[in-house]
């Protein structure tokens, strides 16, 4: 194994996306993968096209942006052993949500959905497994932020979080019901 390759298995082995596969299933999963460099400031792809594959960030930093009102915003940084553009593999609409830039030269792994086919279907099934793992994850991150931007916003608004009225819902029990 070369110095390179020791250095993919080594960040291999510690991508959320890779939890739970034993190392000869990881080889075969690595064997799948193109190693790409992307130099400073360039695109890994960008939002709205198309796309049937995923990276893993080896080396390097990358931006992940959307664009909003004409301007390119930042919403996340991506480091290494990270994942991005897996949710082309698993929805039915194949196009990217936002664009990947290069902050820095990078070195990725490249699995392209059609050779992902190829494996064994009990290490594909693992591999979709963590992918939801992975998206639910920033799912739950988006939502806390999503909260205390809420929060903030009414406060500089001047305007307290409404409650939940018991009263509205029936089914919400209350301090005076004994159930």
């Amino acid at each position: 194994m070369s110095n390179q390759d020791g250095l993919l298995f080594k960040v291999a082995s510690n991508v959320k996306l890779f939890h739970g596969i034993q190392k000869q299933n990881l080889i075969q999963l690595l064997s799948c993968a193109n190693k790409v460099t992307i130099k400073d400031g360039a695109l890994f792809f960008d939002e709205g096209a198309y796309g049937e594959s995923f990276y893993v960030l080896v080396t390097g930093k990358a931006a992940v942006e959307k664009e909003i009102d004409g301007t390119w915003q930042q919403v996340a940084m991506l480091e290494a052993g990270d994942s991005f553009g897996e949710m082309t593999l698993v929805f039915d609409e194949k196009i990217r949500s936002a664009r990947i830039k290069a902050v820095g030269d990078c070195l990725a792994l490249y699995f392209e959905g059609l050779h992902l086919k190829q494996i064994h279907p009990n290490l594909l099934s693992t591999l979709f497994h963590n992918i939801a793992r992975v998206i639910a994850g920033r799912l739950k991150a988006t939502n806390i932020e999503l909260s205390h931007v809420k929060l903030k916003l009414s406060k500089v608004l001047g305007k307290a979080e409404p409650k939940a009225d018991p009263k509205a819902d029936p089914k919400m029990p209350t301090k005076d019901s004994h159930q």
